[in-house]
C-alpha cells in the first residue's frame, strides 16, 4: 500500500500523508516518515540550481 498527500507546501503534504496513514490498521504495519524531507533540507536549492525547479 501506498500512502500519499497533497498540499501547497512539502510539510502540509507530508502532514496530510501521515494523518491518512494513521487511519490504516494492518498488523505489523510500518510506513517511512522521511519523505521530502531532503527535499526540505537542500535538495530544493540544487534541483533550481541545475534548471529543474522554477
Amino acid at each position: 500500500m501506498i500512502v500519499t498527500g497533497t498540499g501547497d507546501t512539502v510539510p502540509a503534504a507530508q502532514e496530510e500523508a501521515r494523518a491518512r496513514a494513521r487511519n490504516v490498521v494492518a498488523p505489523e504495519l510500518r510506513w517511512r516518515g522521511d519523505i521530502g524531507d531532503r527535499f526540505l533540507n537542500g535538495e530544493r536549492e540544487r534541483l533550481r540550481a541545475l534548471g529543474w525547479l522554477g
